[in-house]
Parts: C-alpha cells; sequence; structure tokens
C-alpha cells in the first residue's frame, strides 16, 4: 500500500511539474519573432539585424529556425524549456516538422539547440554544433554570431547531406538500369536461340506500362513534428 502510494504521488509530481513548465513558457515567452530577446541583452539594432537575416534563411531552408534568450530558467532545465518553447511557438510547423530552436539563458550561463523530431540530426551531431560554434561566441558575449554561425552549420550540413542523397541516388538507379539492362540482353539472346548467322541486330523495345504512384500522407507527409526533448547544449 505504500509503494502504490509514493508512485501516485510521483506521478502526480511529475504531472504537475510538466505543467508548471508549461504554462511559465506560455506565460513568460510568446511568440513575436524568428529571434526573440526577452532579456533585453541585444540592441535594438542588433536584434533587428538577427531578425532579417534568420528570416532569410527561414525563406530558403528545408528547416525552420528560430532563438531564444532568456534573462533565467527560474530552476527548471534547460532542455525541458527548450523542448517546452519549440512545442509553444509550433517551430517547423511550416517546414515538414523540421524545426531547430536555440535557447540561451543570461543568468544562468547556458544554451541549448533543441531538434524537432523530424530533423536528420543526432544529439552526439548537435553537441558538436553547441561546443564548436555557439558557446565559444557566448563566452565572449557574442550571441548574435553564436547563434548565426550555429545555423550556418546546420545548413552546410544539411545541404551536405541533401548533396550526398543525391548522389547515391543516382548512383542506385543507375546501377539498377544497367543489372535490368544485362538481364534483358541475356533474356533477349535465350529467346533467339543464342548467335545465329541471319540474326544481323537485335532489336530492343521497351514497353511503357500504365502505371500509378500514391502518396500516403500518413508516411512522412505530416507538417507536424514537435520536440521531445532532442539536442544539446552546455554553459558558458
Amino acid at each position: 500500500m505504500k509503494n502504490i502510494l509514493i508512485l501516485i504521488i510521483f506521478f502526480f509530481s511529475a504531472n504537475l511539474r510538466a505543467n508548471t513548465i508549461d504554462d511559465f513558457v506560455s506565460n513568460s515567452f510568446t511568440y513575436s519573432y524568428s529571434v526573440n530577446d526577452y532579456s533585453a541583452t541585444l540592441s535594438e539594432n542588433e536584434l533587428q539585424s538577427l531578425i532579417e537575416e534568420v528570416d532569410r534563411i527561414n525563406t530558403i531552408s528545408d528547416i525552420e529556425y528560430s532563438a531564444c534568450i532568456i534573462p533565467s530558467l527560474e530552476g527548471y532545465k534547460i532542455r525541458d524549456v527548450a523542448t517546452s518553447i519549440g512545442n509553444f511557438w509550433e517551430i517547423g510547423a511550416t517546414k515538414n516538422g523540421e524545426g531547430v530552436l536555440i535557447l540561451i539563458s543570461i543568468q544562468d550561463r547556458k544554451a541549448f539547440i533543441a531538434t524537432s523530431t523530424k530533423t536528420k540530426y543526432t544529439d552526439g551531431e548537435v553537441q558538436v554544433i553547441v561546443n564548436k560554434d555557439l558557446l565559444p561566441y557566448l563566452k565572449n558575449n557574442n550571441y548574435s554570431k553564436g547563434i548565426l554561425q550555429s545555423i550556418d552549420r546546420f545548413e552546410n550540413s544539411n545541404n551536405a547531406s541533401e548533396n550526398n542523397d543525391s548522389i547515391d541516388s543516382s548512383i542506385y538507379f543507375i546501377v539498377i538500369f544497367f543489372v535490368i539492362l544485362f538481364i534483358y540482353i541475356i533474356f533477349d539472346f535465350y529467346k533467339l536461340d543464342g548467335f545465329k548467322k541471319n540474326k544481323n541486330r537485335i532489336k530492343f523495345s521497351v514497353n511503357s506500362k500504365n502505371s500509378s504512384s500514391t502518396f500516403d500522407s500518413s508516411s512522412g507527409g505530416s507538417s507536424s513534428g514537435g520536440f521531445s526533448g532532442g539536442g544539446a547544449g552546455g554553459d558558458f
């Protein structure tokens, strides 16, 4: 009986904690721009320039990027706050669910890059970006540069991945084409009863068949990705 009571208390405590985080986020951090500075750390001109640059990248990228600078985590874990903000702001909803949020807490000297469930990056890959492209600039109080450098790293990695996928697909289809062609030639030779002197040419014909393809919107077609705790962070 005592164990059951402990489990019940733990369950409701966890629920209360989660609801409190969501309330903290929804009451404190209403989405206004792609970059929101609730700590007044950036100058007005610096913030406006950063917003314009992130907006420009968002118009051409497959990923939606957003940044949030807050004064304090109020005792919450930065991963939890970043996850809640990502979901509250619905980052990536217009990009087939692919979203990235850069969260910086000034008083706590902590930063976290949260990735939605539909992004292709592992937590380990995000940690490399945090360590190499975000934290070094934050340590020098160069917040705009750290944010843009991190986004650029995601973009370069994303473009390289897409190019590699395109090359791999091309090679795959070329190999398949020649395999099918080889099989067709062998089959045609057998059909002609081998090489015969009176057969001075082989006619290849390709019959087109009506085919239809369907797209299942339930497998990758949904724009809803959501944030579930993925990403990485560190102190600066």
